[in-house]
């Protein structure tokens, strides 16, 4: 996570705390007002196909999601599209029951991240992401430009890649990719320490 996002965490978690309190999807919906998220009719359908006794949970992480959210996205439709796969359906539930196991912290990062909608467009219907495989995702050589992440290539990425999920794409990426052995040795396991080329 760079500075900017650790700022910019560091910023939200006043106002997550004052937020923490969401329980009722009412008051999920009255904080997205105020913070100028437009409510799409999917987030109705997300918590209605949760099984009730997981709800306030659900809505407690949603309300995490929502208030560390990247200033850019506008809508609930990033996180409803990676989790809602059919009203009430078994695929949907499973996707839920794996967002309510994910750590908060994976939660927040990934709302932080500049490039939020890219990533949702990659896990859509394919569940909320691990922290960890949309860094390696965002590390990736291929998608470097002058050492920094190049955001029209993930962008055409993810729009090729739509509804595929970070692990598929990484190993797609990293198929079209040939190995180079570095100098300097091996590491303990005795495997050749590699990095790819484009």
């Amino acid at each position: 996570m760079d500075e900017k996002l650790k700022t910019r965490r560091l910023g939200h978690e006043n106002e997550h705390q004052h937020n923490s309190s969401i329980n009722t999807l009412e008051q999920l919906k009255a904080f997205c007002r105020k913070s100028n998220i437009i409510i799409k009719p999917t987030l109705d359908k997300l918590v209605h196909s949760c099984p009730n006794e997981s709800k306030v949970q659900l809505l407690s992480k949603l309300g995490i999601y929502f208030s560390h959210l990247n200033g850019t996205v506008k809508n609930t439709g990033t996180i409803t599209s990676m989790l809602l796969c059919g009203e009430g359906t078994q695929k949907t539930k499973k996707k839920i029951n794996q967002f309510l196991s994910t750590d908060d912290c994976d939660i927040k990062a990934i709302a932080l991240s500049p490039v939020v909608k890219s990533i949702s467009s990659i896990c859509h219907g394919n569940g909320f992401p691990k922290a960890r495989d949309v860094d390696a995702l965002l590390k990736l050589p291929s998608l470097q430009k002058d050492g920094q992440l190049d955001r029209k290539r993930l962008s055409s990425i993810s729009s090729i890649n739509h509804g595929k999920g970070v692990p598929k794409i990484l190993d797609t990426l990293l198929k079209g990719q040939e190995p180079i052995e570095l100098e300097g040795g091996k590491p303990e396991n005795d495997e050749p320490f590699s990095i790819f080329r484009v």
